[in-house]
Formats: structure tokens, sequence, C-alpha cells
């Protein structure tokens, strides 16, 4: 799995009457970006074209979960409580 999510989609996600969709894109970025994002977000964020540009042509697995609405969200309390559910729910933990 990747490092801790930011807070930031959990306050999206609880806006009145926002249904949150959770996708998961299998698969990772490459060595070389990963290497860069310790480095630099510049120098990572430079080389996503190249990571795009290298699936072109391929075929690449999504997997789409349920819906989640922002009452039921804004049920569980504050945003890191809210974050850690719309990561289970992306991989299909809950």
């Amino acid at each position: 799995y990747d490092k801790e999510w930011k807070t930031f989609a959990a306050k999206l996600a609880t806006q009145p009457d926002t249904v949150t969709v959770p996708f998961l894109f299998d698969g990772q970025n490459s060595l070389l970006f990963q290497a860069a994002r310790k480095i630099s977000l510049t120098l990572a964020y430079s080389l996503m074209f190249r990571e795009i540009c290298k699936l072109m042509g391929t075929t690449v697995s999504l997997t789409m979960r349920p819906p989640v609405h922002a009452k039921d969200l804004k049920a569980l309390g504050n945003r890191k409580a809210i974050t850690q559910c719309l990561r289970d729910r992306t991989y299909g933990i809950i």
C-alpha cells in the first residue's frame, strides 16, 4: 500500500449532498519515479508524463467501489477517521 493519505479528500467528501465513488487503479509507479518523489516533488511531477506515456497502449485494471454518501462519512467524526474509511473502501478492506 501507499503512505498515509492527507485529509483533504475527507473535507471534499463531506460537503453537503456529496457522493464519493472510490476507484482503485492497479499497479505502481516506476522505481525512478519513486526515487524522484523522495528527492523532490517537482522532479516527481516532471516524470509523471513519462509514467503515463509508458502505459499508453496497455490495459490498466480499474476497480470501482460502492459509493459512499457524505452523511455516512460525517457520522465517523473527524477527518482522520473519514480518510481512513475512504482508504479502506478504496482498497476493498471494508
